[in-house]
């Protein structure tokens, strides 16, 4: 079981329009922007380069950006959008050290960087980290307390050192701050699921289900408790 916690990438976790040719610029800068725009196109679309290449008539072509950044990114080092931009395409492509590599210095120069911050923390989950990810997540909440992306992965933290009590409390502000209700109340199914109260992970996970009825996951959830009760 994992917690949505990629979700201001959904954090997190792109596509892209149909490309079109990039501006034969001399300044760097007006490439930059056009490549970052693109960019931000391909996250709007809700694919990712782990996609097929098309996708409703939308072309994904990730190693065209990944190649479009790196020509660029020698005289923009410290841009934390190219870097943080770099870093998602890496680990959609199954880079998880270059990944790491970016995200890295796009926190070193924006220790606010939000879903810089839930990206790596995600990645130190998945390498079984969760101490690293936690003290990643609450440094980054004392410079960004008003995220609530940023809970949302504490939450994960929580679930993943089986401290239930932290993991509620950090959806509890999460929600305050806005997160939606279906993810809210999806992280709260796996919570009460966790600890075993199986009658409440359903009610969690049906009103997951009631705020976002195009979402399947609660459903396939409530299946499963189910299937396993007698």
């Amino acid at each position: 079981m994992r917690f949505v916690v990629l979700t201001l990438l959904v954090v997190a976790l792109g596509g892209c329009a149909t490309p079109r040719p990039w501006p034969d610029a001399r300044d760097s800068r007006v490439q930059l922007d056009a490549i970052l725009a693109e960019w931000r196109e391909m996250r709007e679309a809700g694919l990712s380069c782990q996609d097929s290449e098309r996708h409703d008539n939308v072309v994904v072509d990730c190693g065209r950006l990944r190649d479009g950044l790196e020509r660029v990114s020698l005289e923009f080092p410290r841009d934390p959008e190219l870097q943080f931009a770099s870093a998602v395409l890496a680990y959609e492509t199954g880079e998880r050290e270059q990944a790491q590599f970016y995200l890295d210095m796009t926190l070193s120069r924006d220790p606010g960087h939000v879903e810089a911050a839930v990206l790596r923390s995600r990645i130190a989950l998945e390498e079984g980290n969760a101490p690293f990810a936690e003290r990643l997540l609450d440094r980054t909440i004392e410079v960004r307390p008003e995220a609530p992306g940023l809970r949302e992965a504490r939450a994960a933290v929580g679930y993943a050192l089986r401290d239930w009590e932290e993991a509620r409390r950090s959806l509890d502000v999460a929600a305050r701050l806005g997160a939606p209700e279906w993810r809210v109340e999806y992280h709260r199914g796996l919570i009460a699921e966790g600890e075993g109260d199986l009658s409440a992970a359903k009610t969690h996970y049906g009103h997951a289900a009631a705020a976002r009825p195009d979402w399947t996951p609660p459903r396939a959830r409530i299946r499963g408790i189910e299937a396993e009760r007698p």
